[in-house]
């Protein structure tokens, strides 16, 4: 069963600032990286961001949003839907 993500339970303005946030040091962060020793950081950044925007999307979309069963897809890597998760959304993913 794929539940919609409950869109009023999100602050969207303070979510797409905390992005806004995020990405701007990852840019920073990765003007400055050399070699590969923070790659697995940076991946990790990466994919926290991702995750943020997908439920921000989600949120801005409301209950026609189609990232919850997208997300439902056994295809996807559990980490994401974890990430999402995280967010506080609370979505029920692929159950």
């Amino acid at each position: 069963m794929v539940q919609k993500l409950d869109s009023s339970a999100i602050d969207t303005q303070a979510l797409e600032q905390d992005l806004r946030a995020q990405s701007s040091a990852l840019c920073a962060k990765l003007v400055s990286a050399h070699g590969q020793d923070n790659d697995d950081a940076l991946r990790q950044n990466i994919a926290t961001i991702a995750a943020g925007m997908l439920v921000l999307t989600a949120s801005r979309a409301g209950a026609t949003s189609p990232i919850p069963a997208l997300l439902a897809n056994q295809d996807v890597k559990s980490n994401l839907i974890d990430a999402v998760q995280a967010y506080g959304t609370n979505p029920e993913i692929g159950t």
